[in-house]
């Protein structure tokens, strides 16, 4: 054979064989995603919840004590934390809108990985429900439903762990981790709870006596001087202390419940040595209302307990064990800096920054603030609310501030109880923010709500029927012609 394609040959041959090494020594990614999960957790800082997993898991990896989803429902946050994009960009602002309908030629996150030589696999909800197959996987699977829970708000029931949902994801997802363990992989186990109906089995509702549950403890006036538009219409489903912490309770035991499913996938990456080469995230797409705020439920604000996330990092030989990042961090920094610890090049479009330096650094020098959107469905039609949060501040405004700003000083006010916007001695911050605000995110457009169409119809409705009797009472009751003559005869 001629020599130089002998040496070509090997050059060949070479070139493969770094790329395979390369490709073996690439690391993982297992992203843990729960559902409505606040940061009521003991890590961070929690007395009565019971999170040992999610706690350990702390301890080995990176805390981020500042991590904020950009809007408070799961289509629009999952739409944004998979593409890279904030709401504005991605344009989807409800529940309704397909996750890349404005979006057709973009690599979502596990599509991204797919392009680079990955193994992409889920189990559970990543995207939201209706549209976990617009996201393109390797593998997907969906856990079994228990049709009798969404008749409930909350249920203690006699299953064992595996029996559930989430504990059907948590064991599929390591089957996943053992069958594609020597291939580089992006898999994502994705919890249904602690979203509602609040279900798990009995013994995580047996760890939450009710008297050991404590009530939100506020002032009485707690909504003065806020803006209606910034909370919700509907209150807990509670009509007394007690039932307040029997929901409470309820929510706690479903993070319960969900922390030993943390704790099965945590088990099996020692089991099959991975952790030494898989990244690790957890996170949720959004908060959670517990009575706070004169008695918020659910999500669906701008406070602080919806637009706030936990965010914990294990990254391999980078995270110190038990560190604590007080940087603020967006959902959409977590596309660049997982390509970037995986050695990828970022991707053209994305829209947030790669934290790697506060992995190795957590307390660096970071100017950088996060954005949360919600779009409140009125009869006056739809009124977008925008927040910047930054270490210090929370600066809300709500269609660009005709209907409403509020300020708030994290540090004298974390709970977010005075509203500080309308006062003259803080004019010049809220000029200040609200600039920060519109260079970063310029206000999204929403169409008309759910409940202006509703009003309007019922308006037209109201009157074709005014029409309608008008005319059946002229048809019963015709006028009585004149009689009078004609003036010119």
């Amino acid at each position: 054979m001629d020599r130089t394609i002998r040496t070509a040959l090997f050059g060949l041959v070479l070139l493969a064989g770094f790329d395979l090494a390369a490709a073996t020594n690439r690391l993982n990614v297992l992203l843990i995603m729960a559902d409505d999960l606040n940061t009521r957790l003991a890590c961070y800082g929690s007395k009565e919840v019971k999170s040992p997993n999610i706690d350990e898991l702390a301890q080995l990896g990176m805390r981020f004590e500042h991590a904020y989803s950009h809007y408070p429902i799961c289509n629009p946050s999952r739409a944004a934390l998979l593409s890279g994009r904030r709401p504005g960009t991605t344009r989807v602002l409800d529940n309704n809108t397909p996750p890349r309908k404005y979006l057709p030629g973009v690599a979502f996150l596990p599509e991204y990985f797919h392009e680079h030589g990955y193994f992409t696999a889920r189990v559970g909800k990543i995207a939201h429900g209706p549209f976990n197959s617009h996201v393109r996987w390797d593998a997907s699977f969906d856990p079994p439903r228990d049709q009798n829970s969404s008749r409930v708000t909350w249920l203690a029931t006699t299953n064992d762990d595996a029996n559930e949902s989430d504990g059907f994801s948590a064991r599929k997802a390591v089957q996943l981790l053992e069958t594609n363990r020597d291939k580089p992989f992006f898999i994502a186990a994705g919890f249904d709870k602690p979203h509602l109906p609040l279900v798990a089995p009995k013994k995580y509702f047996d760890l939450y006596p009710l008297d050991t549950i404590p009530l939100p403890d506020e002032p009485k006036n707690v909504r003065k001087g806020v803006p209606w538009v910034a909370f919700t219409s509907r209150g807990g489903p509670w009509n007394s202390a007690t039932e307040e912490r029997q929901a409470i309770a309820a929510y706690y035991a479903c993070i319960s419940f969900i922390d030993a499913q943390v704790g099965i996938l945590l088990d099996g990456l020692k089991r099959l040595d991975l952790m030494g080469r898989t990244i690790i995230v957890l996170t949720s797409d959004h908060g959670f209302h517990l009575g706070e705020h004169g008695g918020l439920w659910r999500k669906s604000t701008l406070f602080e307990e919806s637009a706030r996330v936990p965010l914990i990092v294990w990254s391999p030989g980078i995270t110190n064990g038990g560190a604590v990042c007080p940087r603020i961090i967006e959902h959409v920094d977590l596309f660049p800096t997982v390509a970037e610890l995986c050695g990828l090049p970022r991707p053209a479009g994305l829209e947030g920054q790669s934290f790697t330096p506060l992995l190795n650094e957590p307390s660096a020098a970071w100017d950088k603030a996060a954005i949360t959107v919600f779009v409140r469905g009125t009869v006056l039609g739809n009124i977008v609310g925008q927040s910047i949060r930054t270490e210090q501040w929370r600066y809300t405004e709500w269609d660009l501030g005709r209907r409403g700003t509020e300020l708030y000083d994290h540090v004298a006010d974390p709970r977010e109880w005075t509203n500080l916007a309308q006062r003259a001695e803080y004019k010049a911050r809220v000029q200040e923010l609200k600039t920060r605000l519109h260079e970063i995110s310029p206000q999204p457009k929403a169409g008309i709500s759910t409940a202006a169409k509703v009003y309007t119809s019922v308006l037209v409705s109201l009157a074709v029927i005014a029409a309608i009797v008008v005319f059946r009472r002229r048809q019963t009751n015709p006028p009585i012609a004149s009689d009078r003559s004609d003036s010119r005869n």
